[in-house]
């Protein structure tokens, strides 16, 4: 039970960080490239329908997962309590879905009540903040992976 529900974690944190990475390192790079009018409705259209999308179940379930997995792993008797587990914990509470709903989120919500005529400053202004915000739910997602994955080796 244990590795299965540890092989879930590292799989929807992968699934999330993954995604994450994307946006990191060319999608936002590219919607930037064209007109900021361009940029700013397909980042609209990526807001509101990621709401919608099996993204959304795995990025629940890499929190979720990683609040049960350490309490699972200290009662189910097949291992003890592991510091890598308390970390992903943190990570994925603190760096991921904190950093989403306090960071990424609210300029998401900016950007969605954003009306045409769209401004390059707009773009720019949301694609700066938004990006730091990014790069640090990536890095949280990425070392979290890397702790289930050392787990999963002991």
């Amino acid at each position: 039970m244990l590795k299965f529900l540890t092989i879930a974690t590292l799989v929807s944190h992968a699934l999330v960080a993954g995604t994450f990475f994307a946006f990191s390192t060319f999608i936002m790079s590219a919607l930037g490239k064209g007109e900021p009018s361009q940029a700013i409705r397909a980042m609209q259209s990526i807001n509101s329908t990621i709401l919608s999308s099996p993204f959304m179940v795995a990025f629940g379930a890499s929190t979720l997962l990683s609040i049960a997995l350490p309490f699972v792993a200290k009662f189910s008797g097949e291992r003890s309590w592991s510091p890598y587990l308390i970390v992903v914990l943190v990570l994925s509470v603190v760096g991921v879905f904190l950093v989403t709903t306090a960071g990424n989120v609210p300029l998401n919500n900016q950007l969605d009540a954003v009306k045409a005529p769209y401004t390059a400053s707009q773009w720019d202004d949301y694609a700066r903040s938004w990006l730091v915000w990014n790069h640090i739910r990536t890095a949280a997602g990425v070392v979290a992976i890397a702790c289930l994955s050392l787990f999963l080796s002991k």
